[in-house]
């Protein structure tokens, strides 16, 4: 009987940690996914903004899906080559634009698709969504030469787009969308994020600053514990806040 009280309370002992390590492992697994979808978000936008100058940078409120502004979404020139990937230069010196970058944070139609269930949403005191860590976080480059009435393809030569409204499209689940004037290309930068907010010089005293906060849910750890999608995410969001300092000419 000794024995058996032994091996019974051992088993116990077993079971409680094996359950800790699955779930301690589990946390783990989804604070890793999260900070992945994070990092690419960010790689993506310093890539992109290291190609152009802070005066063609412009911010605005994205679209709304759910109960309040996805996002923001943030565009400006690029002198990248499309072609060779080369910063290109005019004759003086100034930068060649060639195309407009356009970030901006959306949920996909096709949600339930996506993910099974449909997210409520819920709006902050900002009007911002942050109940549904399914945003996807959108890069789309378009064409748009100078002096056209709307983007037109085939000019090497760029000027900024003064309303992106018609390209907050949310796409069709992952999906990219088509059929936009002048869009060469759509890919998603980041997935399963909560929030993307862009603002311009919001410190004072530093000139060309780009800030960014994105934050993004450990959804499998939430899953567990909410309803997903129709409470706040505070508990298990990650964010991450950083500046970006587009050369000024």
């Amino acid at each position: 009987m000794v024995g058996f009280s032994v091996f019974t309370l051992l088993m116990i002992v077993l079971a409680a940690a094996l359950t800790r390590s699955q779930e301690v492992w589990r946390r783990a697994n989804a604070s890793n996914s999260s900070q992945v979808e994070l990092r690419k978000a960010f790689w993506a936008l310093d890539r992109d903004l290291k190609e152009t100058t802070f005066e063609t940078v412009r911010a605005t409120t994205g679209p709304v899906s759910l109960t309040g502004f996805d996002g923001d979404a943030v565009w400006f020139l690029s002198a990248q080559d499309p072609t060779t990937g080369e910063f290109l230069r005019t004759d003086d010196g100034h930068p060649l634009w060639q195309r407009n970058i356009l970030y901006y944070a959306v949920v996909p139609d096709q949600h339930r698709q996506l993910h099974g269930f449909d997210c409520a949403g819920g709006a902050d005191g900002d009007g911002y969504e942050t109940f549904c860590p399914h945003k996807v976080l959108l890069r789309k480059v378009i064409d748009n030469p100078p002096g056209a009435a709307g983007p037109v393809v085939g000019s090497s030569d760029q000027e900024l787009l003064l309303d992106v409204s018609p390209y907050l499209t949310r796409p069709q689940g992952y999906a990219p969308s088509t059929g936009e004037p002048g869009l060469e290309s759509v890919t998603i930068a980041a997935k399963n994020l909560i929030e993307f907010r862009a603002s311009l010089e919001p410190n004072p005293g530093w000139n060309g600053e780009v800030s960014i906060t994105l934050s993004a849910a450990r959804i499998e750890e939430a899953s567990r514990l909410i309803r997903v999608g129709s409470e706040p995410l505070d508990s298990f969001a990650q964010t991450f806040s950083f500046s970006l300092f587009p050369p000024l000419k």
